[in-house]
């Protein structure tokens, strides 16, 4: 099954090029909005346990509706490769987006992805949605909020190197992000895999401590390349299950970086809240935000 998942993904990287790169699957990217809502305090916890299929349902939007609405534009926001701008441990690269351009060029940044930036203007629109008491735009900005820090804590959205194809690991993107954990998903869940004494609070520098974690999952990619790589050596040398060696080598990274990704999400819903004001939402259902 994995030799043919790698033989189909050879045949589409060489159609499409880099833009066929996806984020986490959507089981994943559920999970950690059910992990970061969970450890919300009152009046925020009952808003959002009100709203949690609205929620859930904007959390995949950038990768369905967005994408469809928005196309390459809309890729680009999914992932930084940040050794397309710079070398470990990326001490000169700008975390400001206008400065980064000045430096390298709208298109090699637009190349390199902006995922950082694009968190920063969804943290933007979700404090602007608190202030304005517009309840329907909170629910979506905080599933569309929570999608792109999912995505800041898939190692493989820091890299050019995101589906191994530099090194002989072709296919390791979705059997990382999407199959393994849509086999396993219960051992990633809050109620099998809480997170441990954490309680939201105040980001005071979101930018820096965002770019922080960035760095952080780029220094991950050589274990998931390994753990592929020791994968396809055992379905080669003793017929095991790839999945299963997979789980067993990557699986604690994966659990350890959704973890982080649902405990930053509820910090920065909890952050812009606070930031405006701390206004009590109401604990019931709220309407679909319009779409254009």
């Amino acid at each position: 099954m994995r030799l043919l998942a790698t033989s189909l993904a050879a045949i589409l990287a060489g159609l499409a090029g880099t833009s066929t790169v996806s984020a986490w699957g959507f089981v994943a990217h559920r999970i950690v909005i059910d992990n970061a809502a969970a450890t919300l305090p009152e009046p925020l916890a009952a808003f959002y346990r009100a709203n949690q299929k609205l929620l859930s349902d904007a959390g995949i939007e950038p990768d369905s509706l967005l994408k469809d609405r928005e196309g390459e534009k809309e890729k680009r926001r999914h992932y930084i490769d940040l050794d397309e701008l710079s070398r470990p441990p990326f001490r000169d690269l700008p975390f400001d987006e206008e400065r980064a351009r000045a430096l390298y060029g709208d298109d090699r940044v637009d190349h390199a992805g902006l995922l950082p930036w694009r968190i920063l203007a969804v943290l933007d629109q979700l404090r602007e949605g608190f202030r304005s008491r517009n309840w329907s735009r909170v629910i979506s900005r905080s599933g569309w909020l929570s999608h792109y820090v999912a995505d800041a804590y898939q190692p493989l959205h820091t890299t050019r190197n995101h589906d191994g194809q530099e090194t002989c690991n072709l296919g390791v993107h979705a059997a990382f992000e999407t199959e393994m954990i849509d086999r396993l998903r219960a051992r990633y869940r809050v109620e099998s895999a809480p997170l441990p004494s954490f309680t939201p609070e105040v980001i005071r520098e979101p930018r820096r401590f965002l770019f922080g974690e960035i760095f952080d999952g780029y220094t991950l990619v050589a274990r998931i390349l390994q753990a592929d790589t020791e994968a396809m050596a055992a379905v080669k040398n003793r017929r095991a299950d790839y999945y299963d060696e997979m789980e067993r080598a990557a699986g604690p990274l994966a659990r350890r970086q959704l973890s982080r990704a649902a405990a930053t999400t509820a910090s920065l819903w909890y952050t812009v809240w606070f930031q405006a004001g701390r206004p009590a939402p109401p604990a019931a259902a709220v309407p679909r935000e319009a779409r254009p």
